[in-house]
C-alpha cells in the first residue's frame, strides 16, 4: 500500500516537473524559429501579441517516453488493460498528431489538410486493436457492437477484420473529442485545464470497484502530470500556446482513456459536457443557419460569449474550470450510485464485478472480464435464459454455497456457451462451445464438470480458445473476482 501511495504521487510530479523544463525547451526552440501566433483582423483570438505555438510538442514528448519508460522497463504497469500492441498505438497515433500539428503551427495548412493528421491517428489507433465492443448503460444493461465483423485477411498467423459498429463508434469517439478539445483552445489554459480536470476524473474512475485498472490510472496520473507541468506556462497570460497538435492531442488522450478504463464514456462526457455542448452548438450555428464553413473561426463560442457579458478572461477560465470540477464530482456520484445500485425488477442484470484470471501467477496476459454475479437459486436458474447475447469479455459467474458436480443446461437459450469451472479460486476445467436448442421443442443440452465446482464461469462461445491461443488462460489459474485486486 505504501508503495502504491507513493507511485501515484511521485509519478505526477515527477513527470510534471519534467514537462515544465520541457516546455521550456520548447518554447526556446520555438521563439528562435519564430514558430507563433500572430494575432490579426482576420484570424479571431484574444492575445494582443504574437505568442510561442507548439506547446503540445512538450506534452506529448514528456507523456511518451515516461509512460513508454513506465509500461516497458519499470515493472509498475501490469498489462492487465493495455497490452503491449493498443500501447504502442495510442504513442504511435500520438506521434502522427504533433507531425500534423507542427505542419499546420508552421506552414498554415487549410482546413482540408488539416484533418489528414487526425484522420490517420485514429486509423492507426483501429489497427493497433483499440475499439468499444460494447456500451455500458449507466442506469443497467450493455450494448454490444461487436455483432458485425469483416474479415479481410486471414491466414494461420494473421487476421485482418472490421469490426464495423465498434470501429465507427471509435472513430467518431475519437475524432469528436478531438475536435472539441481543439475548439476550447480559445482562452490562455482552458484547454489543458478542462482536460486535466477530466482527467483527474478518469483516474478516480480507474480505481472504483466496478473497474480497478491500475494502468489505466497509472496512463491518467502520467497525463496529469504532463498537462500541469505545461500549465504553468499556459496558464493566464500564456507564454505558449498548445498549438494544433497540442490541442487535438488532449482530446485524443481524454478519449482513449475513456475507452481503456472500461468504456466509461458517460463520465467523460459529463464531465466535458460544456465543452461538448458548445461545440455541438457552434456546428448547428455555422453549418445550419449561418451556411459557413465549420472550420471558419469566430467569435461564437461559449467562453467568448462570458467575455461579452464583462467577465474577465481570467475570470472566465475559472468560472469553466469550476464548473467542470462540479461536473467531475457528479460523474463520480453517478458512477459511485450505479456500481452499488441494487438490481432493478424486469431488467436481468444483475450485480457486476471485474474478474481477472491468473492475476497471481503472470504479469501479463491475463482474461479480465466484467461479469455478473449469480449467487442465489433464482438467479442461478435463470442464468442467462433470453438473453439475445454476450458481449466479448463478458460473463456470468455461478456461484455455490459449497463445492459439487453441478448440472446446467441450455433451456431458454439463444446463443452457444464457453463453460470455465471453477474450484476453490482456481481453473480446473473448461468445455468449449455448448450450442442451445436447435428449435423451441428440441432438448435443451446439459453439462456437467468432471470434478467438484463451487463456481462456474459462462462466457460467449470462442472466449476459452481465444484465451488459450494469447496465453491468458490455463489451468490451475486463479480467479478473483472481487473488487480488491
Amino acid at each position: 500500500m505504501v508503495f502504491i501511495v507513493s507511485m501515484f504521487l511521485l509519478v505526477p510530479s515527477g513527470t510534471a516537473l519534467c514537462s515544465w523544463l520541457c516546455t521550456r525547451v520548447v518554447r526556446s526552440y520555438v521563439l528562435q524559429h519564430h514558430i507563433v501566433d500572430r494575432p490579426t483582423s482576420s484570424k479571431p483570438g484574444i492575445h494582443k501579441k504574437a505568442t510561442p505555438l507548439l506547446g503540445g510538442v512538450a506534452i506529448y514528448g514528456v507523456f511518451a517516453c515516461v509512460a513508454l519508460a513506465a509500461y516497458f522497463f519499470s515493472g509498475i504497469f501490469d498489462g492487465s488493460s493495455i497490452v503491449p500492441k493498443h500501447f504502442i498505438g495510442f504513442i504511435v497515433g500520438g506521434a502522427v498528431l504533433m507531425v500534423g500539428g507542427y505542419a499546420d503551427d508552421r506552414y498554415q495548412l487549410t482546413p482540408t489538410k488539416q484533418l489528414i493528421a487526425p484522420l490517420l491517428a485514429v486509423a492507426v489507433v483501429i489497427i493497433s486493436g483499440i475499439g468499444v465492443t460494447y456500451i455500458t448503460n449507466p442506469f443497467g444493461g450493455i450494448l454490444p457492437l461487436d455483432g458485425w465483423i469483416i474479415t479481410l485477411l486471414k491466414t494461420p498467423t494473421l487476421h485482418f477484420k472490421i469490426t464495423v459498429w465498434a470501429d465507427l463508434f471509435t472513430f467518431v469517439w475519437l475524432m469528436g473529442m478531438m475536435y472539441t478539445t481543439k475548439l476550447l483552445d480559445g482562452l490562455d489554459g482552458l484547454a489543458t485545464g478542462v482536460t486535466l480536470l477530466a482527467t483527474l476524473v478518469l483516474f478516480a474512475v480507474s480505481l472504483t470497484a466496478e473497474v480497478t485498472q491500475y494502468d489505466t490510472a497509472l496512463l491518467a496520473l502520467i497525463f496529469s502530470g504532463a498537462l500541469i507541468g505545461f500549465l504553468v506556462w499556459n496558464f493566464y497570460p500564456a507564454k505558449i500556446f498548445l498549438g494544433e497538435g497540442g490541442s487535438l492531442f488532449l482530446g485524443y488522450t481524454l478519449a482513449l482513456l475513456a475507452i481503456i478504463s472500461g468504456a466509461k464514456f458517460t463520465a467523460t462526457l459529463m464531465v466535458m459536457a460544456l465543452p461538448v455542448l458548445d461545440v455541438a452548438r457552434i456546428i448547428v450555428v455555422r453549418k445550419f443557419i449561418r451556411h459557413t464553413s465549420v472550420a471558419q473561426g469566430d467569435f461564437g463560442h461559449l467562453h467568448h460569449a462570458f467575455l461579452r457579458r464583462g467577465f474577465s478572461h481570467l475570470q472566465t477560465v475559472l468560472l469553466f474550470y469550476g464548473l467542470t470540477l462540479l461536473l467531475g464530482v457528479a460523474a463520480l456520484a453517478l458512477q459511485y450510485t450505479t456500481t452499488h445500485a441494487l438490481p432493478r425488477q424486469g431488467q436481468g442484470i444483475l450485480p457486476q464485478r471485474e474478474l481477472c484470471i491468473g492475476c497471481l501467477e503472470r504479469q501479463r496476459f491475463r482474461a479480465r472480464l466484467r461479469v455478473e454475479i449469480a449467487n442465489t437459486p433464482k438467479e442461478r436458474v435463470r442464468g442467462l435464459s433470453n438473453r439475445e447475447s454476450l458481449a466479448q469479455d463478458t460473463g456470468m459467474l455461478f456461484i455455490f454455497e459449497k463445492a459439487d458436480t453441478y448440472t446446467f443446461w441450455m433451456k431458454d437459450m439463444r446463443f452457444p456457451l464457453d463453460v470455465i469451472w471453477i474450484q476453490g479460486g482456481k481453473v480446473v476445467g473448461v468445455q468449449s462451445n455448448i450450442e442451445p436448442p436447435r428449435t423451441p421443442d428440441a432438448p435443451p443440452q446439459t453439462f456437467t464438470p468432471l470434478v467438484p465446482v463451487d463456481k462456474i464461469l459462462e462466457v460467449p462461445a470462442g472466449s476459452v480458445k481465444r484465451y488459450m491461443t494469447h496465453g491468458m488462460l490455463k489451468m490451475g489459474d486463479s480467479v478473483l473476482y472481487r473488487p480488491t485486486f
